[in-house]
């Protein structure tokens, strides 16, 4: 007797462990989210999704540069990869480093200069700016994040 888990394809045991991830990560149960995620992308290396994912688990437990490292691989496998690049710029922005804080700075100028109702990536730009000491810069993030997502509550404590 074939057991059916033995005759999947790799695509099909990557979807479903991409799919238990998410739905561990919704949880936030990340241990298993991050196993879910190491699952996908060991059978889907190009995948920058999986990564992403991974990221999010690696977040979820405060392991930051291991959230880092998943984020900059999903990037190198799809550089105009927003949600990885906003997220990034979030780790970013709470370092708090001058250097560091210019660079997500710049990051995210370009996400919203791509899609200018990024709400998320107005919010970081705003977090950036202010922490920089451009004030009415993250005022008018701010502003049009609350634009675009009026009812965000994320907009709205910054």
């Amino acid at each position: 007797m074939l057991l059916a888990g033995c005759a999947m394809t790799p695509k099909a045991k990557h979807d479903r462990a991409l799919a238990r991830a998410r739905q561990f990560l919704e949880k936030k149960d990340y241990p298993r989210a991050v196993l879910e995620c190491r699952t996908a992308v060991q059978t889907m290396p190009r995948d920058s999704e999986a990564y992403y994912e991974l990221a999010r688990g690696y977040a979820g437990e405060h392991a930051l540069q291991s959230a880092v490292v998943g984020l900059q691989k999903a990037l190198s496998l799809n550089p105009r990869f927003e949600k990885a690049q906003v997220a990034l710029a979030e780790i970013m922005a709470a370092r708090g480093e001058p250097k560091v804080l210019k660079q997500a700075q710049m990051q995210m100028t370009e996400v919203v200069k791509a899609d200018g109702s990024n709400a998320e990536a107005l919010d970081t730009l705003a977090l950036t700016e202010l922490k920089l000491g451009n004030t009415a810069d993250a005022v008018n993030a701010l502003d049009r994040a609350l634009q675009v997502a009026p009812r965000s509550l994320r907009t709205a404590i910054l």
